[in-house]
């Protein structure tokens, strides 16, 4: 990736600097798209990996009953990048972005006593900095909300969260091979609210959510100290739909859900222009399935 931020960054012409294309990516090779960007391309690898750590709760509108909480792992899966988005320098290489299928974060999560017919809840997240795959993550997540019944089986509730994540490793690669490789630095954040409904059956509650998301992140190279930001920062809905269920004697608390950022984008322009683009899914989305499986105590 480190070619990709250094000719969006610097404008640099593509020469024959570029090598390595995935065996499994080589029939696209010298097919260009027409439409293809080096800044665009840049920007949405970005926003995918800010996009994989948002914090979705992968629960319904009332995770737990008031007094009670759970804690235990996510799995949020991380798709692997189809070779169209993974070719870089001027469609010359491929960067190697399929890394690892899934982030895992522990969990703890409680409810608060009910005011006035709601019930108030805060959850958080972890990814201690372990090397994996050649990188280490360091993750954080918060969240609060609030959930209420109307009548007996439904369910609506509001939810704000954020996310913090670095990640320090090689996450490009050198820009000649046989180059010497250096740490790279990868900071991305995300925030958003969401609104969620949901309908009880017994011990399990099917829910969807729609939200609204930010995300913004920024690469650091290495080898260079080059400081590339992202021009087009994920702004965006957010939208899942899952089950939520407490099982064995109500001690086994299990959440799993689709998640979608389907698409969107604010411009930094550095004129102040506005952008005649609209980029609707061109610079970041992301569909996957997350996990939520915890002791409730």
């Amino acid at each position: 990736m480190k070619q990709l931020w250094l000719i969006g960054w610097l404008g640099l012409p593509a020469t024959a600097l570029a090598y390595g294309i995935d065996p499994r990516c080589e029939h696209l090779a010298g097919q260009r798209p027409a439409d293809y960007d080096e800044q665009q391309q840049q920007d949405f690898l970005a926003n995918y990996y800010a996009l994989a750590s948002s914090f979705s709760g992968v629960h319904g509108p009332i995770p737990h009953e008031p007094g009670r909480g759970s804690i235990g792992l996510r799995l949020g899966g991380m798709p692997p990048l189809p070779c169209r988005r993974r070719f870089a320098l001027n469609w010359t290489k491929t960067e190697d972005t399929n890394k690892t299928p899934v982030l895992p974060t522990i969990f703890a999560s409680y409810a608060f006593k009910e005011i006035e017919g709601v019930i108030p809840y805060v959850e958080g997240g972890f990814l201690a900095p372990i090397p994996v795959a050649g990188t280490r993550n360091l993750v954080f997540h918060a969240a609060v909300g609030g959930g209420g019944r109307l009548g007996e089986h439904v369910q609506v509730g509001v939810r704000a969260h954020a996310s913090i994540q670095r990640t320090v490793g090689v996450i490009a690669t050198p820009i000649n091979e046989g180059d010497p490789e250096y740490a790279d630095l990868f900071l991305a954040s995300t925030l958003g609210i969401q609104a969620l409904f949901g309908y009880q059956i017994e011990s399990f509650t099917p829910y969807v959510s729609v939200g609204l998301l930010d995300a913004s992140t920024f690469f650091y190279v290495g080898d260079t100290s080059v400081a590339v930001n992202n021009l087009h920062p994920y702004f965006g809905p957010d939208v899942s739909a899952g089950v939520d269920a407490l099982l064995v004697q109500d001690r086994l608390r299990l959440g799993l859900e689709y998640y979608g950022a389907p698409g969107g984008h604010r411009t930094l322009s550095v004129t102040g222009e506005p952008s005649s683009d609209p980029g609707f899914g061109r610079y970041g989305r992301l569909h996957t399935v997350r996990l939520r499986l915890g002791v409730e105590l």
